[in-house]
């Protein structure tokens, strides 16, 4: 079977250049699925529901306050409808064909596996695909068919099935949905057009989520590198983890990556009627992290937006890599038993204040607002956005001059100052500056501030770092980051990480500089 699944990785990979090379804006990820039986389906377990502890979630939360919001899940995808009927259950005919095909059903396959990665909780023979103790009409989706019966896409068929979706989404919500968009296709470039769609969509009160794509070290595919804005995350950007919790080999890896979910060989649909399949991607990682998300919808409509959500899956999430946001795990995996403990923001069950007022009881205290907890963040620059920044190193005589203690820190000097002068300044260039911060303020606010400061410092070479001898760029770029830091520290932050490339001038070679506290 190894040989074969090799063979279907070399074609897969082969059709995806091919396609790329042929005009194509998007196209799919290079996932082959390989078909399994009936039997064999019903003998496995699908170790995504268990592994994101879907169980505990239900047994420990929803049976507790219920389903307490209808949510409407919309697949992007090969198709606007599937043939196969393990998923047919909650399905609503609402989609359209956008491509050439002038055909709506998934003749491809992928839109059905992604459709089975986010309705695990739908019914079917095979009990395995099924979120356990679910209610089962809490939930409806649909598709909107935006790749050809090639996997293949333009950006005109995504736009306009964005905006079909964005339609049905408006009158969903108009009904008291939640409504979450699942987007697992992807290509090499960048279209602003269909970028403001999303931000439109976010605007709105929706949710999206992006494949990372399966481009390893190669960096984050469109739409998944949709970065953020002022307001925060416009989609989230899924990555795919194994069954133990490594980062696959496939996975998309860099800034762009938000979150972490299981996508190693799943179970899954075909578009046959009884077709099933396993297959690895972040295609399917994505579907099933939308799914667990609309877990945490359902139970918690104090969720209304992109910026709620961020803060609630960033809480809950397990961090696998390095402190706070990495290039490998994001913001970390997505589990749901982080929030079996927790009860709905101002719920107290257990305080004999909740019960009603009996005739010449004193009323109740009014519930606090619930207070925003300590949590870990990583603030970003945006991508591409570079700091110009000179530097020096003192001689010893300089440095004698300017006191005993100067070499203790870096000396932040103006250059429009006529004694900077005296020192010979380098060009030095910081780009992709990351901060990690623990807070309870919010993460737009700081980000705000942040990097108001940092524009404000170094928007055009004119202000420059002092460094004691012996020094090189690379200690020049810390010592810019120092400044950050203690910008952060004044504020209140705690600041636990920082770090950024730095290069010089007429120099190509990028230098990572960090500091951990």
């Amino acid at each position: 079977m190894k040989h074969i699944q090799r063979l279907l990785e070399k074609q897969a990979l082969e059709h995806y250049k091919r396609q790329l090379e042929e005009g194509f804006d998007v196209v799919l990820p290079p996932e082959p699925t390989l078909p399994v039986s009936a039997a064999y389906a019903s003998s496995t377990t699908n170790y995504p529901i268990e592994k994101a502890q879907i169980g505990a979630f239900v047994e420990n939360v929803l049976q507790k306050h219920g389903i307490r919001r209808k949510v409407h899940i919309i697949v992007l995808d090969t198709g606007a409808k599937s043939r196969n009927k393990y998923i047919a259950k909650n399905f609503r005919d609402l989609g359209r064909d956008h491509t050439t095909d002038n055909n709506p059903w998934d003749e491809h396959g992928h839109f059905s596996f992604c459709a089975s990665q986010v309705l695990g909780f739908n019914e079917n023979p095979i009990g395995p695909l099924r979120y356990p103790g679910v209610p089962e009409d809490w939930w409806s989706w649909s598709g909107e068919k935006l790749l050809n019966r090639g996997g293949s896409g333009m950006y005109s068929w995504i736009a306009t099935a964005l905006e079909h979706a964005w339609d049905i989404a408006n009158n969903l919500q108009n009904q008291g949905h939640a409504v979450i968009i699942t987007n697992s296709y992807g290509g090499g470039g960048f279209n602003q057009e269909i970028a403001d769609i999303f931000k439109d969509f976010r605007a709105q009160g929706h949710f999206a989520f992006a494949a990372a794509g399966n481009s390893g070290n190669n960096g984050v595919n469109f739409p998944g590198n949709i970065g953020p804005d002022e307001l925060g995350e416009i989609l989230f950007a899924i990555g795919a983890v194994d069954r133990n919790d490594r980062v696959a080999p496939f996975s998309s890896r860099g800034q762009g990556v938000d979150y972490m979910s299981y996508g190693v060989s799943n179970l899954g649909c075909g578009p046959g009627e009884e077709e099933m399949r396993t297959g690895s991607g972040t295609s399917y990682s994505t579907p099933f992290a939308v799914g667990c998300t609309a877990l945490l919808l359902g139970v918690f409509p104090e969720i209304k937006n992109m910026a709620d959500l961020e803060h609630v899956l960033t809480s809950g999430a397990t961090d696998l890599g390095a402190p706070g946001k990495d290039n490998d795990y994001g913001r970390g995996l997505i589990r749901l038993d982080k929030y079996a403990e927790d009860d709905l923001p101002g719920d107290n069950p257990d305080n004999p204040g909740d019960e009603p007022d009996e005739p010449g009881d004193e009323p109740d205290e009014p519930t606090p607002e619930p207070e925003m907890p300590l949590r870990n963040l990583s603030l970003q620059t945006q991508p591409g956005e570079i700091f110009h920044v000179k530097w020096a190193v003192m001689t010893p005589a300089q440095e004698a001059a300017l006191g005993i203690l100067s070499f203790l820190d870096p000396i932040l000097v103006d250059l429009d100052d006529p004694q900077a002068a005296a020192y010979e300044w380098k060009s030095l260039y910081l780009r992709d500056v990351l901060v990690y911060i623990k807070t309870d303020k919010s993460s737009a606010q700081i980000e705000k501030e942040l990097i108001e400061f940092l524009r404000s410092h170094w928007p055009d070479g004119r202000r420059g770092v002092l460094l004691a001898p012996p020094a090189d760029h690379q200690e020049g770029g810390w010592a810019c980051m120092h400044f950050a830091k203690m910008f952060a520290k004044r504020q209140g932050y705690s600041v636990y990480g920082i770090e950024a490339k730095c290069f010089l001038e007429d120099s190509p070679m990028f230098v990572q500089v960090e500091s951990i506290d």
